[in-house]
């Protein structure tokens, strides 16, 4: 299965307010994209949109801990 790894550039305000999703605007995600919906905006971007239930991973740098 092939899948592709990208770049969130906006979610929906009913992803955004539900707590038990943790998704968030510029994360790196990869995703299945047999279901996306392509988008033709620029000819050296592909621009897709994703049902977070085919977001597989996301990719974010953790926070530095405080230690004591």
């Amino acid at each position: 299965i092939p899948v592709i790894t990208g770049r969130v550039i906006a979610i929906s305000r009913q992803v955004e307010n539900d707590d038990d999703l943790t998704i968030k605007q510029y994360d790196k995600v990869l995703f299945d994209p047999r279901e996306a919906i392509p988008v033709e905006l620029e000819h050296d971007n592909r621009l897709y949109v994703v049902h977070i239930d085919r977001v597989l991973a996301i990719f974010r740098k953790s926070e530095p801990t405080k230690e004591k």
